[in-house]
């Protein structure tokens, strides 16, 4: 099974350079996100696989 959510983090310096805030917000608005997708075992739940990375444009369904 996959999963993906979007995580909002602190605003920080070390944020903003590693997870920069998506170009659809304004220069000063909002706050880095960061996109995760998990991969887990039907069977267990188990986490088999994660990635997390840059958000590359909007967030909500089919973004």
């Amino acid at each position: 099974m996959v999963d993906g959510t979007t995580l909002s983090m602190p605003d920080t310096p070390a944020n903003q350079r590693e997870y920069p805030q998506p170009a659809v917000q304004g220069p000063g608005l909002g706050f880095p996100i960061a996109r995760a997708v998990v991969v887990f075992c039907r069977a267990t739940g188990a986490v088999l696989d994660a990635v997390l990375a840059r958000c590359h444009g909007g967030v909500g369904p089919g973004l």
